[in-house]
């Protein structure tokens, strides 16, 4: 089997259903990771910014102007953590919490639609196989 052949037109394919999928955003690619990361946690969970670089495999430059992005548009916060000066810590505001519930919810009709438009077995297999992926990537050395 030729792997890098499959390789490529996986590459092909994955662009454009990501075209399809993710309409135009008002976030830049770094702001939705970070959005989406905080979103998915607890109300009051907050995170330093070096753990959201971590998390989300950014670079620090990268996390700071998406943090600074999302500030200025009110969807986080930053403030300084009380038990450690050096720190600073990242919370998502409600506002931030609505944009990405809006979001969540219109990719989870879009989603809903592909897999019913799949088929019961065709999108089993798919979400089956897209878990997989996910663990390898994981499991991946850097």
């Amino acid at each position: 089997m030729n792997y890098t052949a499959m390789a490529k037109e996986f590459l092909d394919v994955s662009v454009s259903y990501k075209r399809m999928m993710f309409k135009p955003s008002a976030l830049a690619h770094g702001e939705i990771g970070i959005l989406v990361h905080l979103y998915k946690k607890k109300d009051h969970e907050s995170f330093s910014s070096g753990e959201l670089s971590n998390a989300l495999r950014l670079s620090t430059g990268r996390t700071s102007s998406a943090l600074k992005s999302l500030e200025k548009k009110g969807y986080i916060k930053r403030q300084g953590d009380p038990n450690d000066n050096r720190r600073v810590t990242v919370s998502i505001t409600p506002e931030g919490r609505a944009y990405a519930d809006n979001g969540y919810n219109e990719i989870l009709k879009e989603t809903e639609w592909l897999l019913q438009s799949l088929g019961e077995k065709d999108a089993e297999e798919y979400v089956r196989i897209t878990k997989r992926i996910l663990a390898l990537i994981d499991l991946r050395p850097n």
